[in-house]
């Protein structure tokens, strides 16, 4: 991670203008790509995770915690990494990274009156970064999370943010391109508790605010005088609702939906699409020293930047040594016929404080998470 990430010129930027550009708000996907833990084990969460972003029922699962408290947690996807690869060998590219990301600074200062302009500022300085990368990457994903959380079996609370950003370049042509981004920003809070209904299970609410931007960009091939730039935001309300038991077994079954209301959404361009509910699943079983974890998505969930279709079935593994964590796992996407990604993570816990950090790819992307924490 640290070599591709650490000279793209262009990927830097998008990195630092994404986080300039949601920070004022709050932060929100679908996907685990944030959570170190999740990503390091093939995307695995619903039965055991933490955060209450994954399932808002497990925060009165874990009666021996009284705090969890997680800083923002980073995470990058690309596609095409071997084309990325060889972008970050030009000689300009620490140099442009420095003046690109100190542009989006001045502009986060310069737009920092009030909300409003924050967005607006901060959206127009991560087109441009994504429109750069994009002459690399098929596509390219950035997420962050952060939050705090109180677990209790009579009633655990949370409050979280998260957000997710996308863009592609659609259409290339000589001098000329198409761009789409999207970023969902979220602001929630957490409920869950335990009711005596066949055993001890839990259930999990958690409402939440959405700030949905889109982005687009068209630049016609033969004409330089040609280049549109289009943006909109919307606000809208939604809830995501989990339910999760663990047995004395060792065994424990979860199930969350993510965006339990539809949202229609306009893009900037016109263009209108739907972001509809996901229903994932997921069972683990934990020994001694190891975890292990099973996750499958219901029904198939799309892209709007790039079309792109995804339904994901994970499966995972974590073994504690002393104070490490170990974690390896492997994700497949059934909406499609395409090579899976495996994954790798590594956890370091001791006094309460947890750091997490996770690789997963293959030949067509490549994605990796850093995460600190304290539990205690």
């Amino acid at each position: 991670m640290s070599t591709l990430v650490m000279y793209n010129k262009n990927f830097l930027s998008i990195c630092w203008c994404a986080w300039m550009l949601l920070a004022p708000a709050a932060w929100a996907s679908s996907e685990a790509l944030a959570d170190a833990r999740a990503l390091g084990m093939g995307d695995t969460r619903i039965a055991f995770a933490y955060a209450p972003t994954l399932n808002p029922a497990l925060l009165s699962l874990h009666g021996d915690k009284q705090l969890f408290w997680d800083p923002p947690a980073l995470a990058v996807r690309i596609s095409d990494p071997q084309r990325v690869a060889a972008a970050v060998t030009g000689r300009y590219a620490l140099r442009d990274y420095y003046h690109g990301a100190g542009y989006a600074a001045r502009g986060y200062v310069r737009h920092s009156l009030n909300e409003r302009e924050i967005i607006l500022g901060q959206e127009r300085f991560l087109l441009r970064a994504v429109q750069g990368l994009s002459q690399y990457a098929e596509r390219a994903d950035v997420q962050a999370s952060a939050g705090m959380s109180l677990p209790n079996p009579v009633l655990g609370a949370g409050v979280y943010s998260n957000a997710y950003g996308s863009a592609a370049r659609l259409a290339v042509a000589e001098g000329g391109f198409h761009q789409r981004a999207v970023a969902i920003n979220e602001l929630g809070l957490a409920l869950a508790r335990q009711f005596a209904v066949y055993g001890d299970v839990s259930f999990g609410v958690a409402p939440k605010r959405m700030d949905i931007l889109t982005y687009e960009r068209v630049s016609a091939a033969g004409d330089a005088t040609y280049d549109r730039t289009q943006e909109r935001i919307q606000h809208d309300f939604n809830v995501d609702f989990g339910v999760a038991r663990r047995y004395e077994t060792g065994w424990s079954l979860g199930g969350a939906v993510t965006n339990l209301l539809p949202v229609s959404v306009t893009a900037a361009s016109g263009d209108n699409f739907r972001l509809l509910p996901n229903v994932r699943f997921g069972l683990s079983f934990q020994d001694a020293r190891t975890l292990y974890a099973a996750d499958v998505d219901m029904m198939d969930q799309q892209n709007w930047v790039d079309g792109a279709k995804r339904r994901y079935f994970g499966l995972g593994v974590e073994h504690t040594w002393h104070i490490l964590q170990m974690r390896a796992g492997y994700r497949h996407n059934l909406a499609v016929d395409q090579v899976g990604v495996a994954s790798v993570g590594l956890g370091v816990q001791a006094f309460g404080f947890h750091m997490d950090a996770a690789l997963a790819g293959n030949a067509q992307e490549l994605g990796a998470s850093a995460q600190l924490g304290y539990r205690i």
